[in-house]
């Protein structure tokens, strides 16, 4: 580009900038309008990414299903008709042992194994659905921020051996009462039971009958309400000992570098395979137990979509309104500048960089802003009930600085690209009609 094409450039943006500013009447709508849809984007932007963020700490760590699942083949399928066909021998967990002991490098590795029966509290029994886990491998997995998994009570890896923690909703039923304290966040409220040793009994691979007398230790949060009110949750010892057997029913797998999880399910199941064993590997986000969170991430995606949509079509018809009105008062003075050399192609350049003024004009204005409401929203450490789940959730924003970035860049450019629309038959006229034009 030579000096003088970027001299008119240059004078031309100097004087879209001047009229932006000396023109507020125009220019206040729209502002406004970009400015509140840019707020708006960013701050749903931040509950989404924020979302992700909680939805993935509950299923990597909380639930401790790190980043990849492996069960045998068919069990999902068939857990309901026929569980001990599918379940993971010792040969099979020795075998992902000896596979995990290799590059890239593990974590955690977590055994489950699912049980079903009755809880009896002496005067009356309960359905439930629980399962045993690795206790202190969980805590690995569940990382310090999720380690102690009691919200009353104590956590099993405090708790006596025999022991067993319940869902919030199974504790009450059974007669247990959690004691609010002024101890701060991190200390979990002291817990009586009208029964605090419970039998529960079960029906083995062999359909024997066996139970055993536990204590309930404390109460924990199901997550999801029907979950809650049938939840026990104990050791994998008791819980094999329990269900006399050696098996399990699913192991998962927390990598030190998430990325590799495409290429550990990969690898690990051409390995399987070739020594013959049915595994059925995934990364824990493709597994039915996180359907429930991809399904609210979908829609809440598909809402965040539609949302940008309408507010892009409002910031564009704001946009527009304002450089037509402004193009039928300035005719005379479009006609002047052609007069003066300027050609068509200037001329709309000239509103271009009119509208990307109002863009960024009111983007950068609203950028602090959002940032304070941001950080006031989650000073305010605000709950939140959200469908199925046991629990409110946490109502927080994230800070995402690329978000704001493309959501900027997304509205600026959008403001130019109308402003240019919008001017296009002004830029037409004929320059003796331009100077002629009577309002």
């Amino acid at each position: 580009m030579s000096r003088n094409v970027k001299f008119i450039y240059y004078r031309l943006s100097a004087m879209a900038l001047r009229n932006v500013l000396r023109n507020p009447r125009h220019s206040a709508a729209t502002l406004l309008s970009i400015a509140l849809g840019f707020l708006a984007v960013c701050l749903f932007d931040g509950y989404l990414t924020d979302f992700m963020r909680l939805s993935n700490d509950f299923l990597v760590k909380r639930s401790m299903m790190g980043h990849v699942v492996i069960q045998k083949v068919g069990y999902i399928d068939h857990r309901l008709e026929n569980p001990w066909a599918y379940v993971m021998t010792p040969s099979d967990q020795k075998f992902v042992a000896e596979f995990v002991a290799h590059p890239p490098r593990v974590q955690a590795v977590v055994r489950f194994l699912d049980i079903t029966g009755m809880l009896n509290t002496g005067s009356s029994g309960r359905y439930f659905l629980g399962y045993g886990y690795d206790v202190q491998e969980g805590m690995t997995m569940r990382t310090a921020k999720w380690a102690a998994n009691a919200e009353a009570g104590q956590p099993l890896h405090l708790a006596d051996p025999k022991s067993i923690v319940v869902g919030g909703r199974m504790g009450e039923a059974v007669g247990c009462q959690s004691h609010s304290n002024q101890q701060g966040d991190g200390v979990t409220s002291p817990l009586t039971c009208r029964w605090p040793r419970v039998t529960l009994s079960v029906s083995t691979e062999f359909s024997q009958v066996n139970s055993m007398l536990l204590s309930i230790a404390g109460l924990v949060d199901g997550l999801y309400e029907h979950a809650d009110k049938h939840l026990v949750v104990m050791s994998l010892q008791n819980a094999q000992r329990l269900m006399d057997t050696d098996k399990v029913s699913m192991m998962s797998v927390s990598l030190a570098d998430p990325s590799q999880a495409d290429a550990f399910v990969r690898t690990l199941q051409q390995e399987s395979a070739a020594k013959g064993i049915k595994l059925q590997v995934m990364r824990s986000h493709d597994h039915p137990l996180a359907a429930p969170i991809n399904r609210s991430l979908t829609i809440l995606t598909t809402f965040r979509h539609l949302f940008l949509s309408i507010l892009v079509i409002i910031a564009v018809m704001s946009v527009i309104n304002s450089v037509v009105k402004s193009v039928n008062e300035r005719i005379r003075e479009i006609g002047m500048i052609r007069s003066l050399g300027y050609h068509r192609k200037h001329i709309m350049a000239m509103f271009g960089f009119e509208g990307l003024f109002l863009g960024a004009i009111a983007c950068g204005v609203t950028l602090p802003a959002t940032g304070l409401l941001i950080w006031a929203t989650n000073r305010l450490a605000l709950r939140y009930d959200a469908g199925l789940l046991a629990s409110p959730i946490p109502f927080g924003i994230a800070v995402a600085p690329l978000s704001w970035l493309a959501t900027s860049s997304l509205f600026i450019v959008l403001a130019a690209v109308s402003a240019l629309f919008a001017s296009r038959k002004a830029s037409t006229m004929v320059i003796a009609d331009s100077m002629r034009f009577v309002e």
